[in-house]
């Protein structure tokens, strides 16, 4: 069994969490890791998706760029 969860951002898996959960702790201590703060840098995030003690998913977009959907 697999005692931690997966890190994506914008489907990229980029770390993992040695901790299992669903709610915001589990989210801020992604946004924690190195990995996630450095992909993240100059970035927004749009949307966070997370599967119950397997998957955070974190959604961005590139700063300025436009925020509507074709």
């Amino acid at each position: 069994m697999e005692d931690y969860m997966i890190v994506q951002v914008d489907g990229y898996v980029k770390d993992r969490l040695y901790e299992k959960g669903s709610g915001h702790d589990v989210v801020d201590k992604a946004y924690s890791l190195k990995n996630i703060s450095e992909a993240l840098a100059g970035r927004i995030i749009k949307e966070v998706v997370v599967v119950p003690n397997k998957l955070i998913n974190i959604k961005t977009t590139k700063q300025g760029a436009p925020s509507y959907v074709l």
